[in-house]
Formats: C-alpha cells, sequence, structure tokens
C-alpha cells in the first residue's frame, strides 16, 4: 500500500509540475496521508498539512508529522521543485483514539486549543466539532483554505 501511495504522491507532483510549465506559473500543494488497517497506521505529510493522534484515554493530543518548512515557507511540497519522497511513519491507535488530518488554514490560529485537550470528545461528534473549530477560525480572520478529517478507531 505504501508503495502505490508514494506513486500516486510522484504522479501527482509530475502531473502539478507539467501544468505549472504549460501556464508558466507556480503551483504546489501540501499532503497528508493516512491508511488505518484496525488499530495499526501509517502516515505520509508533505508540506505543512499536520496529522494530530487525539488519544481518548488520556484526553490529549498530539502532533505527530513534520512540518517541511523554513522560515514560515513550505520547503517540500507536491508540483515545486525536485520531488523528495517522504519516508512514511507507524503508529497504532488505542480503542476509541482518533487521527485529525488538517491543512494550515485549520490549525494556525487554534494550535493551542487543537493540543490542550482532547478535540471533539468534549463536544460531541467529530463533524461538529470540525464545523465548530473551523467557524473559530474563520472569526479569528483566517484567510487561507481550511481542510479538516477526524477518523475514529471504534476497536473491537
Amino acid at each position: 500500500i505504501q508503495k502505490r501511495i508514494y506513486r500516486v504522491l510522484y504522479t501527482c507532483h509530475k502531473d502539478i509540475r507539467a501544468k505549472s510549465m504549460r501556464l508558466n506559473t507556480s503551483m504546489g500543494t501540501t499532503c497528508s496521508v493516512v491508511c488505518l488497517v484496525g488499530n495499526r497506521g501509517f502516515y505520509i505529510s508533505i508540506g505543512d498539512s499536520r496529522v494530530y493522534i487525539m488519544r481518548r484515554h488520556t484526553k490529549s493530543s498530539r502532533l505527530i508529522s513534520r512540518d517541511d518548512t523554513r522560515r514560515g515557507a513550505v520547503i517540500t511540497c507536491i508540483g515545486l521543485g525536485r520531488y523528495k519522497r517522504i519516508r512514511g511513519k507507524h503508529f497504532c491507535l488505542l480503542r476509541g483514539d482518533s487521527v485529525l488530518i488538517c491543512t494550515d488554514g485549520f490549525y494556525k490560529r487554534q494550535e493551542r486549543d487543537i493540543l490542550s485537550r482532547n478535540g471533539y470528545e468534549s463536544e460531541g461528534q467529530p463533524d461538529d466539532w470540525l464545523k465548530s473549530q473551523t467557524e473559530k477560525v474563520r472569526k479569528r480572520g483566517e484567510k487561507d483554505n481550511i481542510s479538516a478529517i477526524v477518523i475514529r478507531n471504534e476497536g473491537r
């Protein structure tokens, strides 16, 4: 599965670069991919999209991905420059734990809020929490694109 994901990301990189050249412009994107099988998973993160693990039993959240930035600018992304293959990293979830995958538009103006508590656990369903957090960052003046998804490990 990892090899297939790497191939897709490389193909996307080539396609975006080719379109950029045709249009004589500069285009690129960040990407975080999470693959879960049971309570085990791995992620690949390129750029400054992020992956957090939200631990239900400790009511805490932890950033597990690493931004590819320098002085606030993305240095590695899909479509710009030379393609840099990022190694996937593995993780385990406990029953009830969740994974949050989000863009910088979602986390920039609320990172302490994400890390200080277990996200939606205190506010109901993931969809409701995502909507409330999106409204919060917009009210705080966020203009960037805002994308986020929460995946909960229901386990057995």
